[in-house]
């Protein structure tokens, strides 16, 4: 994906309405499909940040409006389509901004849509007027030779394959919507379970924050999977040779409370008694990953289960049979940071329930 153009129609924190930015002017469209980021440069105060702020929030719109699950507190009583971007007035406060923009970008076609002519990029323009929401359009469409309203699996299907978050200081702002959206990721799962539904093993969002365990667990998939030659300029640079061992614990089942018990089908949990008689409830929250356990058990070089914690130990020596272990049961590096980062977000499952309402109602974006 290459940004193109960015504007706004309404304020959004220091951004004026009618703010707009050219990422890519028609005379670099050609390059598009090269590695060329695009920085931002100022002093102090001149907006940089709220660029980055406004993109997040923008993405985490987009992604909300196109999921096909959403928690129950993403959804406004009074809306049909079960999730509205415009200003959605909870506790007597309005949020969701921005609420009115334009965008485009190029993104790679999928393959059943490149047509006769094989069109590789699709000019993709999004567009949100007050209290609606967006509509993405393609506009070089190979055969409707005009601006194509997309279907809302095409729009799913144009949209970034990921969008990355990092901060070296202390914008939360900028990191609000992805921390909202890993929370929407666990609460995917963990319905999965209470429902006894399917789960694929990933999230169904593409938003990801890279805080200092997901920069990990790229790094440990990289290093894992890219050839030595690939990795050179990063060992230059960087001054990390190679990665000569590492361990990945996790906890089987967790302790859940008689009221959270209550909500999951009856014979899924497991049930012990204290001392006092007391029943206490253990969720297998790693239940739909057995499958995924066993593929990063037959890459470990020894592994161990503390029945007592149910936590399994699985540790790694990594030589080229490791390497190859580790091909032969992932697709690819990215394939394999995906199954982490999942693994990564059942973390979450420490956080409680109000403390998690209250950062999805948060109102950051106004």
């Amino acid at each position: 994906m290459k940004l193109l153009r960015l504007k706004i129609d309404e304020p959004f924190r220091c951004l004026q309405a009618g703010f707009e930015l050219h990422f890519l002017r028609e005379w670099d469209k050609e390059n598009a499909g090269d590695f060329a980021p695009y920085i931002l440069a100022g002093p102090n105060g001149s907006g940089k940040s709220n660029v980055l702020e406004l993109l997040a929030a923008i993405f985490y719109q987009l992604e909300c409006q196109y999921l096909t699950y959403r928690p129950d507190v993403l959804t406004p009583p009074g809306f049909s389509d079960g999730f509205s971007n415009a200003f959605v007035k909870r506790q007597g406060v309005e949020e969701q901004r921005p609420n009115a923009y334009e965008m485009e970008y190029l993104a790679p076609v999928p393959k059943r849509m490149q047509g006769g002519n094989k069109a590789t990029h699709a000019h993709i323009k999004i567009t949100k007027t007050p209290d609606s929401s967006a509509r993405i359009f393609w506009l070089n469409h190979p055969e409707y030779g005009e601006e194509k309203p997309l279907s809302r699996v095409d729009a799913r299907e144009l949209l970034p394959e990921f969008v990355l978050g990092y901060s070296s200081g202390e914008n939360e702002i900028l990191s609000l919507p992805f921390f909202k959206m890993r929370f929407i990721q666990f609460d995917e799962y963990l319905d999965s379970l209470k429902n006894n539904q399917s789960y694929g093993g990933k999230p169904e969002s593409r938003q990801t924050f890279l805080d200092n365990a997901f920069n990990q667990a790229i790094l440990l998939s990289n290093l894992l999977f890219e050839e030595p030659n690939t990795l050179q300029p990063f060992r230059e640079e960087v001054g990390i040779e190679g990665l000569a061992q590492f361990r990945i614990i996790l906890k089987k089942s967790i302790e859940i409370s008689a009221t959270q018990a209550n909500e999951f089908p009856e014979g899924f949990l497991i049930i012990d008694e204290d001392i006092d008689g007391s029943k206490i409830f253990h969720l297998p929250i790693l239940h739909k990953f057995e499958p995924i356990i066993d593929r990063l058990q037959r890459c470990a070089t020894c592994f161990y289960h503390d029945t007592e914690s149910d936590t399994l130990y699985l540790d790694y020596l990594v030589t080229e049979a490791t390497r190859e272990a580790f091909k032969n049961n992932f697709a690819s590096a990215i394939d394999l940071f995906q199954y982490l980062q999942i693994l990564l977000i059942l973390n979450l499952c420490s956080v409680s329930e109000p403390l998690k309402t209250d950062l999805y109602m948060s109102t950051a974006f106004t």
